[in-house]
């Protein structure tokens, strides 16, 4: 088993270990951007993909809420303020 070593900002004081699982690999469109002609059907998607998210987000909230862990839905709920973000 190979050991990679990764390094970045921390969100929070302490050290991490445990097993990566690598989906799949990036795609690679050469850093050209998207086409004029996709780049409408291109933002459907990604704002569909975000409304998703968000609508999976909250019905977590809501069951940690239900479950009395409020402070774990309120750190959950900001996914959702982010997939919100117009930006």
């Amino acid at each position: 088993m190979a050991v990679r070593v990764l390094r970045g900002v921390a969100a929070s004081p302490g050290v991490a270990a445990g097993a990566a699982r690598v989906l799949g690999p990036p795609v690679d469109n050469g850093g050209a951007p998207v086409p004029l002609d996709r780049r409408a059907g291109e933002l459907q998607r990604a704002e569909s993909a975000l409304n998703a998210a968000a609508t999976q987000l909250e019905a977590l909230a809501a069951r940690l809420r239900a479950e009395g862990r409020e402070a774990d839905a309120e750190i959950v709920e900001t996914g959702v303020l982010m997939a919100a973000d117009p930006g």
